[in-house]
């Protein structure tokens, strides 16, 4: 039987926009919706560069660049925002055990049996846990305690959600 574990911390703005880039790395669906938008973008200027003069494709170019930061910069407000309610502004008590997650704090007692997440990842960083492709739970390995509480951590992952995505 493993151990439990139990950690303290607060969560910063940079490691919940890691979270989100992580999340939209794994999510398949997120990647082919990108690839998707990119290559019918480049098709349709293609055909709009060559059917007219070439300062259309580079404006079309342009546009196509300007889209890119606008989405990037669009997320990072969204989190921004969201990072800006009050329950992200409190420091949190974790328990980890075999039954699952126990998060508390000032502003809320959130439990999570194993059964409500699909898979989990890690990093260099970051423990991230799934709920469904977009919704993911971060934990920064740097609140987690150490070595011996990350490896507790990390053998309960796997025993109940199986080895990391």
């Amino acid at each position: 039987m493993t151990t439990p574990i139990e950690f303290d911390g607060k969560l910063e703005f940079d490691e919940l926009l890691d979270g989100n880039r992580i999340a939209l790395a794994r999510a398949p669906r997120a990647q082919l919706h990108r690839w998707i938008s990119i290559l019918f973008g480049a098709a349709l200027g293609v055909v709009v560069g060559y059917s007219s003069n070439s300062p259309t494709l580079l404006i079309f170019a342009l546009v196509v660049v300007a889209f890119y930061f606008y989405q990037r910069w669009r997320i990072r407000e969204t989190l921004q925002q969201r990072f800006q309610a009050r329950t992200y502004q409190v420091s949190f008590h974790t328990r980890v055990d075999t039954d699952g997650f126990r998060t508390r704090s000032s502003m809320f007692d959130d439990r999570r049996q194993w059964s409500d997440f699909s898979r989990w990842t890690e990093t260099d960083r970051y423990f991230v846990l799934f709920e469904s492709a977009m919704v993911f739970r971060v934990i920064p390995k740097r609140i987690v305690g150490g070595a011996a509480d990350a490896t507790i951590l990390r053998q309960l992952l796997t025993m109940h959600l199986g080895p990391a995505a």
